[in-house]
């Protein structure tokens, strides 16, 4: 239907007044490059988002455009002159407080600019926010990123994805040291010569940091494009993409690149977005051919702009066995990457990939291969392994694995070779500080919900006694009977210290070994925990255990604590 508006010419480059319509007015303007560029920037000008690399003091803005003041949305409203620009070689910091930085603002730095612009590749602003911040604290300039190791910018950069980003990051600050010490270079010939910098990144450091003339086109602007001008082709398509890098060079504007560009790119993730746009606010509505084809019938939304793809190549199913090890101090056997791939360089359980479908998964075929890859990392023992049950997903933009987790416990004194590879035992907090991806995160909280936590109290022969609420006969108490006797070397894991004669640890144990809690028992074993020095975080657990030692009496019952 659009190849019955569009002619033979329109397929072809448009020059830009032909694309926006010059015979339509925008807002109010005769639809020239100029009334174009200045309707973007007032509109930019009055709501931009407020971002950390933009200098801007927090609160940031997260998913949605949020106007400067109340009184920029006025003025805005009554159709206010766009803000002075400044000259050629500015950037310009729009209505920013002079103590911005006291109030908790990172200073604007071209190099926070690159962070910003790598990690905002597939990822949105919201999740970016939050790694941007805290990259910028461990790594705040050039030479700071050259300096460090590359397990620290993994660290760093887990949970974000696409981690081959990160690697190029690091190399390519290690090659501004080299060659431009450690100042990122203003020309496109120049960034384009740093690894990993692209086009689009190189036009985005040279615009926004520096203010040069230089074009930007990602998939923001390549939506805003093709409905501001009715292009045809879907939104991957080469040709569309030099559609729209041609168009970007004619309306640049000559004098405040850097907030232009940004603007371009506000206007398609904010207004002129992919499924809901909101076109009432759009400061260019008048000019876009796609909202005039759409008021006529002709098509049947704007979003119909870009075309979609025609058939996309479905997401590789892997299924994979993770073997999920601790050992006596609660630490978890994790190993890393390799350096190239998917999850490059990130710390995982060790995993095999199984020739069955998720269906068809075998746990015996699955733990004795595990048996064979632990004994690569010196467990060569056959360490008694037990199925989590229900696999775990979790999906990549290209593939979707299905893992299936099998948990074992090393007790102390486990016989132990040398590991044929990079092994790294790590406690729970000490993972997280190392940097986990999203998928060894799910892994780890759905080992947390599947365990209880323990709180023992040891007399001198080792006894141990769980206390339940119930009364005797129930699962509790018989329950009780089999842990009346020297405490299981899994059970004694970090030590600390209590009153003379006891001895407290934290341990975990499979939940389906254990008998279910009523949420009044959980309540009422919370409680003691907490008295006994538990930690806040156990409260966050399903189900809990307390035990003391046999000889202390039983506690009143329940009815009459609340009475109490």
């Amino acid at each position: 239907m659009v190849a019955e508006v569009e002619d033979d010419r329109a397929r072809q480059l448009p020059d830009i007044e032909e694309v926006l319509g010059g015979d339509v007015p925008v807002s109010g303007w005769s639809g020239s490059e100029p009334e174009i560029r200045e309707a973007l920037l007032k509109w930019y000008d009055c709501e931009r988002r407020r971002l950390p690399w933009r200098g801007d003091p927090p609160p940031w803005s997260e998913n949605k455009a949020k106007l400067r003041s109340e009184a920029a949305r006025r003025e805005f409203s009554k159709g206010c002159p766009p803000l002075s620009a400044g000259g050629a070689g500015q950037v310009q910091v729009i209505d920013l407080d002079e103590s911005a930085e006291a109030a908790g603002a990172f200073p604007r730095s071209a190099y926070g600019v690159w962070v910003s612009e790598v990690m905002l590749q597939q990822t949105q602003v919201e999740v970016v926010i939050g790694y941007w911040t805290r990259w910028m604290d461990r790594f705040p300039s050039i030479d700071a990123l050259a300096a460090a190791k590359a397990e620290e910018v993994n660290a760093a950069w887990a949970g974000l994805g696409f981690y081959g980003r990160a690697r190029r990051l690091h190399e390519g600050a290690r090659y501004v040291m080299e060659h431009h010490g450690g100042e990122l270079p203003q020309n496109i010939e120049d960034l384009l010569r740093i690894p990993g910098v692209g086009p689009y990144t190189a036009g985005a450091i040279a615009s926004i940091a520096f203010n040069k003339r230089a074009a930007v086109v990602d998939g923001n602007v390549v939506r805003v494009f093709s409905r501001l001008a009715a292009l045809t082709g879907h939104g991957k398509s080469p040709a569309l993409h030099r559609q729209c890098w041609k168009l970007a060079e004619a309306l640049l504007d000559p004098e405040r690149p850097s907030a232009f560009n940004q603007a371009l790119m506000e206007l398609g993730a904010t207004v002129c977005t992919p499924l809901a746009p909101a076109c009432s606010r759009c400061p260019v509505r008048t000019a876009c051919k796609a909202q005039k084809l759409a008021a006529a019938g002709t098509v049947t939304s704007v979003t119909g702009f870009p075309a979609k793809q025609a058939s996309q190549k479905p997401r590789r199913h892997r299924v994979l066995a993770l073997a999920a090890v601790v050992n006596a101090k609660g630490a978890w056997m994790l190993v890393r990457r390799p350096p190239n791939g998917l999850l490059a360089g990130q710390l995982e359980f060790p995993a095999i990939e199984l020739d069955q479908t998720q269906e068809t998964v075998v746990p015996t075929q699955a733990i004795s291969c595990l048996r064979e890859l632990l004994a690569d990392f010196g467990l060569c023992c056959d360490l008694p392994l037990t199925t989590l049950g229900a696999p775990i997903e979790h999906v990549f933009s290209h593939e979707h694995h299905f893992m299936h987790v099998f948990r074992g416990t090393v007790p102390a004194g486990f016989p132990a070779a040398e590991p044929k590879r990079d092994v790294h035992w790590l406690t729970p907090s000490e993972a997280e500080e190392a940097g986990i991806t999203s998928g060894l995160q799910k892994v780890q909280e759905v080992l947390a919900q599947r365990s209880h936590i323990f709180e023992i109290y040891e007399d001198s022969e080792g006894r141990v006694a769980v206390r339940f609420a119930g009364e005797k006969g129930d699962a509790g108490n018989q329950k009780l009977e089999l842990f009346q006797g020297p405490v299981p070397q899994a059970l004694t894991l970090t030590p600390q210290p209590l009153p003379p004669g006891r001895v407290f640890a934290q341990c975990a144990l499979p939940a389906e070994e254990l008998p279910p809690l009523r949420p009044e028992q959980v309540a009422e074993i919370e409680e003691e925990l907490l008295k006994a020095g538990g930690s806040e975080r156990f409260r966050r657990l399903s189900l809990h255990l307390g035990v003391q030692e046999r000889q202390v009496p039983r506690k009143k019952t329940r009815a009459a604590q609340r009475e109490r």
